[in-house]
């Protein structure tokens, strides 16, 4: 009786260890979007903001099977369709070596009240193919000064929820509104 309780017990440890290790196993082999830097000069913006670097992330497909992305598509106020993904921009703290969020999008960004006609979408990313998502004037919010260094975090399936996202590759704050950008020689 005892030396079956033993192997009883033995096969209901392996089982936990299994179900236990089954999700971490599954998140090693998840694929994953990759997130990238673009950046896009906007003269335009240097008389409203001061500066005129835009920052877009664009994610990538290196999977083999289609990746999707939750975004809200609203009308904007010229009537346009307009497609929102939810990201987060954050600053490197030097003195506390760790990210702080400066801004980032609500869990409750999709709704009428915000946009009009707004409704959350699932977009679909094929392999080898690539969405921008719309980034920031990272140079114009007061929280950041030239120097620092910044990056997205874009959540793939609702703001603030980490257990699924692209992080940007790190940049640094060559212009600012308080410093402009220095002439090339």
């Amino acid at each position: 009786m005892n030396a079956m309780k033993t192997r009883f017990r033995a096969c209901s440890e392996i089982v936990a260890l299994i179900v236990a290790l089954q999700p971490s196993l599954y998140s090693q082999e998840k694929p994953q979007l990759s997130a990238e830097i673009v950046v896009q000069t906007v003269p335009a913006a240097q008389q409203t903001l001061g500066i005129t670097k835009l920052y877009n992330v664009l994610l990538v497909n290196k999977s083999g099977t289609p990746l999707f992305v939750n975004q809200c598509e609203y009308t904007d106020d010229t009537l346009q369709k307009q497609v929102v993904t939810p990201l987060a921009v954050q600053r490197w703290n030097r003195e506390t070596k760790r990210w702080d969020t400066i801004v980032a999008h609500s869990p409750h960004y999709c709704t009428s009240g915000r946009f009009e006609q707004a409704r959350p979408i699932r977009t679909p990313v094929a392999p080898g193919q690539k969405l921008t998502a719309n980034g920031d004037f990272v140079g114009a919010r007061d929280a950041f000064s030239f120097g620092d260094h910044a990056r997205f975090v874009v959540f793939l399936r609702a703001p603030g929820d980490e257990s699924d996202v692209a992080i940007s590759p790190e940049f640094e704050i060559d212009e600012h509104r308080n410093k402009p950008k220095k002439p090339s020689q």
